[in-house]
């Protein structure tokens, strides 16, 4: 069987599809949650499609996708919400 064919296989036993349009950019998910674990990578400031912050940095590294200076990495734990109501506030 070639890779091409353990590939597809593979794709179709966990129910994704790679077909279709490739977006320029890519097809991220700005976040993703495991549990009460949230992860939030490699993205930039943006006011709806619009980079916020651009520039040059001048370390780290020496080009982040279109133009921006900084870019957001998070690892959180969200808490458990609480018979009181929403999180952060006090019954």
């Amino acid at each position: 069987m070639s890779a091409d064919a353990r590939f597809k296989d593979q794709e179709t036993l966990l129910g994704y599809s790679f077909d279709g349009e490739i977006k320029i950019g890519g097809h991220y998910v700005p976040l993703v949650q495991d549990g009460r674990r949230v992860y939030l990578s490699g993205q930039i400031p943006r006011v709806g499609d619009r980079v916020v912050c651009v520039g040059s940095a001048g370390y780290a590294v020496s080009q982040l996708p279109k133009g921006a200076t900084v870019e957001i990495d998070l690892v959180a734990t969200v808490r458990e919400a609480s018979s009181a109501g929403v999180l952060g506030q006090q019954g």
